[in-house]
């Protein structure tokens, strides 16, 4: 399970947290790296947007955002 996320700045081979940390001192912690992606990988995703735009019927999107407007939660009461 993924707890707290705290911004770190790396800088001569250490991490730095850039806001309190409540932790005791020597504890082991892990730290996620995010992959890079390259311009290439972005491009191709940006390409994308709208791809599936006519493989879909309007009348299918008609009824998702008709099917949106139903509540199927009981009513509140105070």
């Amino acid at each position: 399970m993924l707890g707290k996320v705290i911004r770190a700045k790396y800088k001569k081979g250490v991490f730095e947290p850039l806001e309190p940390v409540d932790l005791p001192e020597d504890e082991v912690v892990d730290i996620p790296m995010p992959e890079k992606t390259s311009e290439k990988d972005d491009a191709a995703f940006l390409s994308s947007i709208g791809s599936w735009k006519d493989l879909v019927s309007e009348d299918f999107v008609d009824e998702i955002y008709e099917l949106r407007k139903r509540s199927t939660r009981p009513a509140v009461e105070l």
